[in-house]
């Protein structure tokens, strides 16, 4: 089977494990689904842009979903070791059965 790779830094992988975690699923697939789920909307332009400046972006600040941005917290004269989630990296919000 073939295999494709990403390389990702500890905070989004801290990330990834947790959000796979609160699904009951393992982080390859999550990572599946998520792939899934953007290629089926490949073609709409929104998404489009949206991954595109993903890729653009990566490697100079960590996403919004992962645990910290150690740029901001170089600024803020913070350790870039955070241990607790970034703003938008707390768990997902519980959502009643139905």
């Amino acid at each position: 089977m073939p295999v494709i790779k990403i390389h990702l830094q500890r905070e989004e992988l801290a990330a990834i494990t947790r959000r796979a975690a609160e699904l009951g699923i393992t982080e390859e697939a999550l990572a599946y689904g998520s792939l899934s789920y953007s290629m089926s909307r490949i073609k709409e332009q929104f998404y489009r842009t949206r991954i595109v400046q993903a890729v653009g972006g990566q490697g100079r600040d960590l996403p919004l979903w992962s645990d910290s941005a150690p740029s901001i917290a170089a600024y803020e004269g913070m350790s870039g070791d955070a241990s607790e989630p970034g703003p938008k990296g707390g768990p997902l919000p519980n959502r009643p059965a139905g």
